[in-house]
């Protein structure tokens, strides 16, 4: 077995290990399968826009990756600008979580507790994905696009889904801060 075959199958190996950990049912130290689901539960009351924000971007992308697949370059450049999402979220999130609600009624008190829970969530959610996002990016930086087309292809429609979600997802969070800071 080749040296960069076997990277490749340790590599697969390792990543579906890492996220049978970090989706475990009842976890006490990550709880992502937690948040993905309550992100998910946003849309239960509303399909169209669950079309909107997950089923019509894996369309985009596969039509995306059929014109265009990523090259090193752009993913050094995802990587980045990811990155500055990640710090525009988490940033986000300090704001609204300190958030004075002493102002407020006791009932508007309750649904703003409410508002800033699920854009919370949001954001752990696309934190999550970014992170995802900036990992699978440093590792398509090392690959051989020449040997692994098909692995190229498959990443691309990929890392162009999770963008889109990414993106859709961030201006839910900037229509919630909206109300939240109205």
């Amino acid at each position: 077995m080749k040296e960069s075959t076997l990277g490749l199958v340790l590599m697969t190996i390792s990543f579906f290990l890492i996220s049978l950990g970090l989706f475990r049912r009842n976890s006490s130290f990550v709880e992502l399968r937690k948040v993905f689901l309550e992100h998910m539960a946003l849309f239960k009351n509303a399909r169209y826009q669950y079309l909107v924000f997950y089923i019509y971007p894996l369309i985009m992308s596969i039509g995306i990756s059929i014109l265009y697949v990523a090259e090193k370059e752009m993913y050094k450049d995802i990587t980045v600008v990811v990155s500055i999402f990640i710090s525009m979220l988490l940033a986000i999130l300090s704001i609204i979580t300190t958030k004075d609600l002493s102002k407020y009624e006791s009932n508007q008190q309750q649904r703003i507790k409410a508002v800033i829970k699920e854009t919370s969530n949001a954001i752990v959610f696309c934190t999550a994905i970014s992170i995802f996002i900036i990992c699978v990016s440093l590792i398509m930086t090392a690959i051989d696009f020449d040997k692994y087309q098909y692995l190229a292809k498959g990443v691309a429609v990929v890392i162009y889904y999770l963008l889109l979600v990414l993106l859709l997802n961030i201006l839910l969070i900037v229509k919630r801060m909206g109300k939240l800071l109205s």
